[in-house]
C-alpha cells in the first residue's frame, strides 16, 4: 500500500508542482515553499483521499488487534512482585534485559549445576513467575532463567528462537561463573514453559538439544505446564531420542482441557514414556501469579505452586518418572 501511494500519488505531485515552482536556485525558502505546496496538493488530491478510504479498514483492524492485545495482557500480582524484590535484595535473583535469573541459595560442587530456561505464557508479564521460579531455585538447587518477552509478550518464532536462548544462556553462565569465581564451568540446561510458552519450549527443544549435543543417554529435559490441547501449536518430538519431556496439567484448567482425542494426539507428538500428570484442583493461571479470570479455584495458588515445583524438580533430577 505504501509503495502504491508513493508511486501514484506523492511522486507525480512532487514532479508536477516542482516543475511549476521556478526558479529552483533563487533561494532555499522558495524551494521549501514548493515542497510544502507539493505535500498539501498530495494529501488533498482525489487519489490520496480514495487511497485513505481504502486503508481505513486495515487501520481499524490493527487498532482492534492492539486493543485485544492490551486486554489479554496479564500483569504480575503482589506475591510475585514481592518474591522478586526479596530475592534481589537477598542476592538470589537478578534482572537483566533478556531474562530474570533466580539462583539457588547454596552451591553444590559435586554435580554439574542444573539450569532451566523458562518461557512465559501468552501476554503474561515474566515477573508473574517470580514466586514459583524462586521456589524451584531454592528447593531444587536449580538456576531458573525466566525469559523476558517484553514488550509484545509473544513466544512465537519471530520473537523467541535459538539465538535468543543462546544469548540468555551466555548471560546466565557468565553471571554464575562470576558468583562462584569460576571461569570455565558449564551448566546442565533444560527448557520449560507455561501455556503458549510451553508450546514454544516444545518447538525449541530439538534445536537446543542439537546445539547442546544431547544424546539418548544425556537428554535435554523439556517441561510443559498447562499445554497440549492445541494441535496447531505442537511440534512432533516423537522421534527424538535426545529429548525427555513432562506435561503438568491442572484438573480445573478450562483453557487447556484435554479430551481423549487431544490426549492421544499430544502423546503421539511426545517422546516415548512422556509423563502426563494432573494436579488435582489446579487451574491454568495459578501456575504463575496473575489475576485468575477463567477457572474455579479448588486449591490455593501457594499449594498449586508447591506441587508444580516439587514435580518439576523431581523430573529434572529423574525421581521416579519412568518405568
Amino acid at each position: 500500500m505504501m509503495s502504491l501511494w508513493l508511486k501514484h500519488i506523492l511522486i507525480p505531485f512532487l514532479i508536477l508542482t516542482s516543475v511549476t515552482c521556478t526558479p529552483f536556485n533563487s533561494s532555499s525558502t522558495r524551494f521549501l515553499k514548493c515542497g510544502k505546496r507539493a505535500a498539501l496538493a498530495t494529501f488533498v488530491s482525489p487519489m490520496a483521499i480514495s487511497q485513505t478510504v481504502e486503508v481505513l479498514p486495515s487501520v481499524k483492524t490493527i487498532v482492534d488487534r492492539l486493543r485485544l492485545w492490551k486486554l489479554f495482557r496479564k500483569e504480575a500480582e503482589s506475591d510475585a512482585i514481592e518474591a522478586l524484590s526479596n530475592a534481589i535484595s537477598s542476592n538470589l535473583a537478578l534482572r537483566t534485559s533478556s531474562c530474570d535469573i533466580y539462583f539457588p541459595s547454596e552451591t553444590k560442587s559435586d554435580d554439574k549445576q542444573k539450569a532451566m530456561l523458562f518461557i512465559p505464557g501468552l501476554c503474561v508479564d515474566h515477573t508473574a513467575y517470580a514466586s514459583i521460579a524462586s521456589r524451584m531455585a531454592s528447593e531444587g538447587n536449580i538456576i531458573v532463567a525466566v525469559l523476558s518477552l517484553e514488550p509484545f509478550r509473544l513466544a512465537d518464532e519471530h520473537f523467541v528462537d535459538l539465538k535468543e536462548l543462546r544469548k540468555c544462556m551466555q548471560t546466565v553462565t557468565n553471571l554464575w561463573n562470576d558468583r562462584n569465581g569460576s571461569k570455565n564451568s558449564s551448566l546442565d540446561w533444560s527448557i520449560g514453559g507455561h501455556s503458549y510458552g510451553a508450546y514454544a519450549a516444545m518447538r525449541l527443544a530439538p534445536d537446543l538439544a542439537t546445539y547442546l549435543k544431547k544424546s539418548a543417554i544425556d537428554k535435554i529435559k523439556t517441561v510443559m505446564w498447562a499445554a497440549g490441547n492445541r494441535e496447531e501449536f505442537m511440534t512432533d518430538l516423537s522421534q527424538r531420542d535426545d529429548i525427555d519431556a513432562i506435561v503438568l496439567l491442572g484438573s480445573n484448567d478450562s483453557i487447556c482441557s484435554l479430551n481423549e482425542d487431544s490426549k492421544r494426539y499430544l502423546q503421539s507428538c511426545l517422546p516415548c514414556y512422556t509423563c502426563l500428570e494432573y494436579i488435582n484442583g489446579a487451574n491454568h493461571d495459578n501456575f504463575a501469579s496473575y489475576h485468575c479470570q477463567s477457572d474455579t479455584i479448588q486449591i490455593s495458588r501457594l499449594e498449586q505452586q508447591k506441587q508444580v515445583s516439587r514435580k518439576t524438580i523431581g523430573f529434572l533430577f529423574d525421581h521416579s518418572y519412568h518405568p
